[in-house]
């Protein structure tokens, strides 16, 4: 998924930006020259905001704007008949709004913002993240000017929308199967993440046990979760369909004073949409596509999934490229480096693991669980998948820590806090703790997938099949994601409503063409299910980066960035089957293989800019993922 545990710094000004000279490279210009979004305000509680069916912004710090829409529980809900029948949710939502009022022309629209996992919270990305999806996007500018914006009229600026799906987030009710912190903590103790085939029979037992627990039933089970039987992404897709009529309605009332333009004129049960989605945003994304075809406006989907083993394809070769650009750069880049060649870099990888293979359980220390250090192995090289270009420095001194018997403090569970262990969970309270967010997570993810997914299977069939074909494709990916996906395989329930098989709700030509995107090696997300939907929505368009990392975002490539925004400004897709090469590559920088060939000083300042951010992005993308599968 695209991770939402980063901060970007804010810091700089448009005046000075625009004094620099010579021009500077992008490592040492200051960010975004505009209203500065950082966080919300402190004494900001999402219980102030009352929810309302119409969509009613408040300011919330920061320049920010922040809204919950009250939606139906179930779309499907028809009448009294229905146990669900008024049952609602509360959708929450920030705004990080457009640079110019939504009365003015060169208004472009509300980009829906998904982060993927599933289970992600948009608006903590949008808080976080989203000025620098919104300078990617808008039109490009002129340094030399005193205005953030274009005077012409065809430019566009969006305002970026951070939503929490159902379940999820500061969305209430939020999903847990858990009554309190201790609960949670204590289950998560025993649900281990790696597993032979005795510890998989018992992970299946597990989760089947916390399944039936989790999920409403209203003769076994009537105080489970009610939004765990209504979290499809065919559900959420039409809350997004109610939120564009919805900020329709509302724009249309902001344009009662002029100047007015007519082109923001609300069109009931017409609204157009725009989204950007990663990573499983790509499936929601694509379900809203084949669900209202005719809606579809700007569509960005990146990291496109695909499915569970096809998902997973390219782990070994990011493992592999690691082992290569490792040995290129030599030692004072990498710290296992052991010679020129991959293989000596995977010959050492080798004999660490070996050393350590016979440890193939937890252990305890200082009476807190703490991970065996075939495990630490295990989700670092899991980790290689995600940022390269900020990780795999990080990721390599810790393998040679190893060697040295220094194993990470970060290992441990559960986080200590000085919080009363026995903290209380109210799913209705939208002031989420982050301890409790990162105790119940996992389960978010568990509860979309599942609900997306139609197919059920025994554990014979589960460890025969679906274990096994991971672990010949992905030997150092398949433990982790039985660990976080297995629990779909025996969900108690089947969503009421699934749009289609989800690897083929490809079925309709959209209004306007969505560009997908991929990394040509991305071992979370396949480059294949980039492919394979470019084909299935005609007329769409397929942007990759011939570089390595899960999803665009995680190598910088003006080319990419480019054509991105060009899209976004003019609907227009890049050229068929364009493929971009990454400014820079991770261990050997700009200089490698295979790289954009740039020419400092004739870039214009925004590309300059441009690719800066993105760099800065890149490179604040990856934190130490001990838990990436306790907050996913």
């Amino acid at each position: 998924m695209f991770r939402t545990s980063r901060v970007l710094a804010l810091i700089g000004s448009l005046a000075t930006l625009a004094s620099a000279s010579p021009l500077p490279r992008p490592d040492e210009l200051p960010s975004y020259g505009r209203i500065n979004f950082t966080s919300l305000a402190e004494d900001f509680r999402w219980k102030q905001i009352k929810p309302s069916p119409e969509l009613e912004y408040h300011d919330c710090g920061g320049n920010f704007k922040c809204a919950r829409l009250e939606l139906p529980l179930n779309w499907n809900a028809t009448g009294p008949e229905d146990l669900t029948y008024g049952m609602k949710y509360n959708m929450a939502i920030v705004k990080l709004p457009a640079q110019v009022p939504v009365t003015d022309p060169r208004y472009g629209g509300p980009v829906l913002f998904n982060p993927g996992g599933p289970g992600g919270s948009g608006t903590d990305s949008v808080i976080e993240m989203g000025q620098f999806f919104q300078m990617q996007i808008d039109a490009a500018y002129s340094y030399s000017s005193a205005e953030y914006v274009s005077p012409n009229k065809s430019a566009r600026y969006f305002d970026i929308i951070g939503f929490d799906p159902r379940g999820v987030g500061h969305s209430t009710p939020y999903h847990t199967c858990f009554k309190s912190t201790r609960e949670a903590s204590t289950f998560h103790q025993l649900h281990v993440i790696q597993w032979n085939e005795t510890g998989l029979a018992e992970l299946w037992e597990e989760t089947a046990a916390l399944g039936r627990k989790c999920v409403w039933d209203p003769a076994t089970n009537p105080s489970g979760s009610l939004i765990a039987n209504f979290s499809s992404s065919a559900m959420v897709a039409r809350d997004l369909v109610e939120f564009a009529e919805r900020h329709g309605e509302w724009r249309d009332k902001q344009g009662t004073a002029p100047p007015a333009s007519p082109s923001n004129t609300w069109i009931k049960g017409e609204e157009p949409i725009l989204m950007y989605g990663a990573s499983y945003g790509t499936l929601l994304g694509a379900t809203l596509a084949a669900m209202q075809p005719h809606r579809v406006q700007r569509f960005y989907l990146d990291a496109v999934i695909g499915n569970w083993t096809t998902d997973i394809l390219d782990h070994n070769k990011i493992v592999q490229k690691f082992f290569e650009y490792c040995a290129q750069s030599g030692q004072e880049q990498c710290a296992m480096w052991a010679g020129n060649t991959f293989r000596d870099t995977e010959k050492r990888f080798n004999e660490l693991v070996r050393r350590y293979e016979r440890f193939s359980n937890h252990t305890i220390e200082d009476a807190r669980l703490t991970e065996s250090p075939r495990l630490t192995i295990l989700k670092i090289m899991n980790e290689l998948a995600y940022s390269p270009l900020d990780s795999w420095y990080r990721l390599a001194r810790q393998l040679a820590n190893l060697e040295d018997g220094m194993f990470p403090r970060q290992a441990q569970l559960p986080r200590e806090t000085n919080r009363d262990a026995e903290a209380l969970i109210d799913a209705n309270d939208p002031d989420v703790d982050p301890l409790i967010v990162e105790l119940i997570s996992p389960s978010w993810l568990e509860m979309i997938v599942a609900s997306d997914q139609t197919f059920r299977s025994s554990y014979q069939q589960f460890a025969a099949v679906q274990w096994k074909e991971m672990h010949e494709v992905a030997p150092w990916r398949a433990d982790l994601e039985a660990s976080s996906h297995g629990g779909s395989f025996n969900w108690p329930i089947v969503s009421g409503w699934a749009f289609g098989d989800k690897h083929k709700v490809a079925s309709n030509v959209t209004a306007s063409p969505i560009l997908f995107a991929s990394n040509l090696i991305d071992g979370v997300t396949s480059v294949e299910g980039a492919r394979r939907m470019n084909k299935a929505f005609k007329g769409s368009g397929l942007l990759i980066v011939d570089a390595e990392g899960h999803g665009t975002w995680s190598s910088p490539s003006l080319c990419a960035a480019k054509a991105v925004r060009h899209y976004f400004q003019t609907g227009e897709l890049p050229e068929t089957s364009k493929h971009c090469l990454p400014a820079e590559r991770p261990f050997i920088g700009a200089h490698g293989p295979d790289t954009e060939k740039i020419e400092w000083h004739n870039l214009t300042r925004e590309d300059h800019t441009l690719l800066a951010r993105w760099k800065s992005h890149a490179r604040s993308e990856s934190t130490a993922l001990w838990f990436e599968y306790s907050d996913s």
